[in-house]
């Protein structure tokens, strides 16, 4: 029997001030899978995100998460994800710990307590500290915590790595597959090619809003064979034409 997709759309369009950032992106994402949008600056991975997970409205397309459409609401689609605000946003007058209290509230769920995240973004350490006197990787590290209160199905980040030092990097990619190992859907937008090509299950090129090559979990599996010519051809993918 078939696995019902975590999410689908269908030619998705995303406007922003009347220019069309996303162009007829068609994807299906089954749960227990790490999927990468691969892209450099610019190319709509940010912009594909947000719609996904209710920031931002569909302009054309169709949208599924589960088999409940969520096209013309997003305020269920904020819902049904886990989604980490960007850290420049986290109120600076407030600790950790008040924060995702007040995440967990909103959301009727609980704050997350795997040793293993907590660990990974050292929050038992910064939990105390008022978010305003944080470095921009630890406000990195508890805007990511707010993405797993409530331990959604559904987690997506944007560049989850920008901040943090190499210990959290790698503590958190293994949260990450763990997560996707336990069954949830984690969608990451990404410009590290390392990160894309060893951690992610499958995923897609991004370029110009458009969806230029898709990778399957065994196109991944088959470039860690030779991860230096893998990564050449990804390099050679991202430039423009």
């Amino acid at each position: 029997m078939a696995t019902q997709p975590a999410l689908r759309c269908e030619d998705l369009c995303v406007d922003i001030a009347g220019k069309r950032i996303v162009k007829s992106v068609s994807l299906s994402l089954t749960p227990g899978h790490w999927y990468g949008i691969l892209g450099v600056n610019g190319s709509g991975k940010t912009t594909l995100l947000n719609s996904l997970s209710g920031r931002l409205p569909v302009a054309q397309g169709r949208l599924w998460l589960g088999n409940e459409d969520v096209t013309a609401t997003p305020q269920r689609r904020a819902a049904l994800w886990g989604y980490a605000p960007s850290p420049d946003s986290l109120p600076p007058e407030l600790t950790p710990q008040v924060l995702l209290a007040l995440v967990a509230e909103s959301r009727q769920a609980q704050v997350p307590d795997d040793p293993a995240l907590l660990e990974a973004l050292d929050y038992n350490a910064l939990r105390h500290k008022m978010i305003g006197t944080l470095s921009a990787g630890q406000k990195q590290k508890i805007a990511l915590m707010c993405a797993f209160v409530g331990e959604p199905a559904r987690i997506i980040l944007d560049e989850p790595f920008n901040w943090l030092d190499p210990l959290a990097i790698y503590a958190l990619k293994n949260c990450l597959s763990q997560r996707a190992r336990e069954g949830a859907l984690i969608l990451t937008a990404l410009h590290d090619v390392s990160s894309f090509m060893t951690r992610c299950d499958a995923g897609v090129l991004l370029a110009d809003g458009e969806i230029k090559r898709g990778f399957s979990s065994d196109d991944l599996r088959e470039g860690r064979k030779d991860i230096a010519a893998f990564e050449h051809t990804l390099y050679a993918s991202l430039r423009p034409a």
